[in-house]
């Protein structure tokens, strides 16, 4: 059976290699914790918050992060293939060397987050607004940017091979040796990238 922690509160608590798989943690607030390495797979984290979290090497694969906030908390190397941060907020939060493969990350809003290395192949950034933030290096195969907005971002070597950046925003970008093959560029803004 499902684990449920509704709506709980949990301060400073090792997580850290922890088998949570499938629990439930709608609404719950996570402050100072550590998850390296937890396995939370197919966890309902919808409308959750999680502020100064060590999140490094966690596997949230198929999880639900509708509408969650997530401050000053460290993603580096964390699997999220299929995962929904649909209408989330990422503030300063590192994503070095991730898999989101397939993830939703649309109508978020992700600001000052470092995704180096990240693979996001197919996934949905519809509408979703990226600012202050690293990008190099960043896999986008396929990914969905329709009307996204990504202002002035450092996406060196950026992979947006079969990507649909129709009518996205990336004016101000640093797209230095992108990777456009049979992109959809239809009505996007590079405008002094």
């Amino acid at each position: 059976t499902q684990s449920k922690f509704k709506k709980g509160r949990f301060i400073k608590i090792n997580f850290a290699n922890a088998q949570l798989q499938e629990s439930d943690f709608e609404e719950a607030k996570f402050i100072g914790c550590d998850f390296q390495n937890a396995s939370m797979e197919h966890c309902n984290l919808s409308s959750t918050v999680m502020e100064k979290c060590n999140l490094r090497g966690a596997n949230f694969n198929f999880c639900n992060l509708y509408s969650s906030k997530l401050k000053n908390c460290d993603l580096s190397f964390s699997r999220l293939a299929y995962t929904n941060f649909k209408q989330a907020f990422l503030d300063n939060c590192p994503l070095n060397g991730a898999n989101g493969r397939g993830s939703d990350f649309s109508f978020s809003n992700l600001n000052t987050v470092e995704m180096k290395g990240i693979t996001l192949k197919y996934a949905d950034f519809n509408s979703c607004c990226i600012k202050d933030s690293v990008l190099t290096n960043a896999n986008f195969m396929g990914a969905d940017l329709k009307d996204g907005i990504c202002e002035k971002i450092n996406m060196e070597e950026i992979n947006f091979e079969g990507a649909d950046l129709t009518y996205a925003n990336l004016s101000g970008c640093n797209l230095e040796n992108g990777f456009f093959l049979e992109a959809n560029l239809h009505g996007a803004n590079f405008t002094k990238a």
